[in-house]
């Protein structure tokens, strides 16, 4: 069993081999399916799977619908699941441009009350944690885990485990 630590802060230093269609937004390939999303000076990531897609912090209504288009482009797969790291509009905002149906958006539920308290200009989430949430996605597990307060309020952190 593969191993990998993805902190939804996604503070990826990998080289940016990405193709890069509008100034500012690209994809990197990270490793067995991860890939690192990058919008200007922010970064967040996704999984591919055999049949679905993970997506964490959409970044931007702009860089949401880039990004969107770049996903049925290139890996033509239903997304299955969002997963906000923290409410940060910086992060957060975009979500509604993933909002199909059959797609579950997951945050910490101090993120969720953070989003109803500001008004926040993105999708709720439609399932919340307190502790840690673990999804299993055709042949990954994904836990999810909140270790307490940080500089950002409330920040998540996620890991990967490929089931062989």
């Amino acid at each position: 069993m593969k191993r990998f630590l993805l902190f939804v802060l996604c503070t990826f230093f990998a080289a940016d081999v990405a193709a890069q269609d509008k100034p500012g937004f690209s994809i990197t390939p990270v490793k067995d399916g991860v890939y690192r999303f990058t919008a200007g000076h922010y970064h967040s990531a996704f999984l591919v799977t055999d049949k679905h897609i993970v997506l964490t912090d959409p970044l931007s209504k702009d860089a949401a619908i880039w990004l969107k288009a770049e996903l049925k482009k290139r890996f033509n797969k239903p997304i299955r699941y969002v997963i906000y790291s923290h409410s940060h509009p910086d992060h957060a905002y975009g979500g509604e441009v993933f909002a199909d149906p059959g797609v579950t958006f997951i945050a910490h539920r101090l993120t969720k009350q953070n989003f109803e308290r500001t008004r926040a200009k993105t999708k709720l989430p439609d399932k919340v944690f307190d502790t840690e949430i673990r999804l299993r996605v055709d042949n990954h597990i994904i836990v999810l885990r909140h270790h307490g307060p940080t500089t950002v309020g409330v920040q998540s952190a996620c890991t990967l485990r490929r089931q062989t």
